[in-house]
């Protein structure tokens, strides 16, 4: 079999992945936006080309946008910047020739190889209100006025933040 050019070998790798990636990415996301100016029903095969007006009327007359406008903004970037503060602090201590700064790379890292699932599951058990550990450390250091009901309305937004921090800040 001859050589084929080196060019032609990476497009010959690369093709199913951007096939796959422009099947179950693109596509998708293209499609999503086209019907965002369309008034469509999601059953009926025809829609009806509008603009704009999706955007003005949610933006205008759905009572709750700003507020899960707000949540999204504070969840990308709360995170993001505590997040990147203590990566940099934990990288720059563990790059300062402390002992054992291997095993403390792993257990940073670690929570970044685990399922959401099991990280969802893993922190349902910290907010627990009954059996949580949060709550149990509270009551053990004599600050048992503070344990409450952590995932409620008003507090579940912030303390979503420590575990998304939990899982990136290795990262």
């Amino acid at each position: 079999m001859r050589k084929l050019p080196r060019l032609k070998i990476i497009i010959l790798f690369l093709l199913p992945a951007c096939l796959f990636y422009a099947v179950f990415v693109a596509y998708p996301v293209l499609k999503a936006f086209w019907v965002s100016f369309n008034r469509w029903d999601g059953y009926a095969k025809k829609m009806t080309f509008i603009g704009l007006d999706n955007f003005k009327n949610i933006i205008l007359h759905d009572p709750g946008f700003w507020g899960s406008f707000n949540n999204t903004f504070f969840l990308l970037a709360v995170p993001g910047i505590i997040t990147l503060m203590v990566a940099l602090f934990f990288a720059s201590v563990l790059n300062s020739g402390i002992k054992g700064s291997k095993l403390f790379r792993v257990t940073f890292f670690f929570p970044n190889i685990m399922s959401m699932v099991v990280i969802s599951l893993l922190w349902s058990f910290v907010y627990n209100p009954s059996f949580g550990i949060l709550n149990g450390l509270l009551r053990s250091v004599g600050l048992a006025e503070l344990t409450r009901t952590w995932l409620e309305p008003g507090r579940v937004i912030p303390a979503i933040v420590a575990p998304i921090i939990w899982c990136s800040v290795g990262f």
